[in-house]
């Protein structure tokens, strides 16, 4: 402005609204699966920025680098071939700079019945 004698002064802001992590949908409390079937864990997660996902068996942190659980890129967790010392509780935790969120599952692996075995 030439009037006031005033030199103009402007600045800018950015605003970043952090959400924390959250379950799109209510994850099922508990799976059975058949002894040697594929199975397919859900951990249908949001939040600002996207969270990051770990999962955990029996509260211990399941190693992805094996071919025995997979990650997928929708977060859940794949298991190809159930066996029975896959039974118990798996946890997907999912955390980012708002906070974090867990959620919970049993998984119950049917043994194989004797008579699999048979032959018709």
């Amino acid at each position: 402005m030439k009037t006031g004698g005033y030199n103009f002064q402007s600045s800018i802001a950015t605003l970043t609204v952090l959400e924390p992590p959250y379950f799109k949908t209510s994850t099922q409390l508990e799976f059975t699966a058949e002894y040697s079937a594929r199975m397919e864990i859900p951990c249908d997660v949001s939040g600002f920025p996207d969270p990051y996902v770990s999962w955990f068996r029996n509260a211990e942190a399941i190693d992805l680098s094996q071919s025995v659980y997979v990650k997928r890129s929708d977060n859940s967790l794949v298991i190809e071939k159930i066996s029975l010392d896959d039974s118990g509780v798996f946890q997907c935790l999912a955390s980012n700079e708002a906070g974090e969120r867990s959620s919970y599952a049993w998984v119950r692996v049917k043994s194989k019945s004797k008579f699999d075995f048979l032959e018709l």
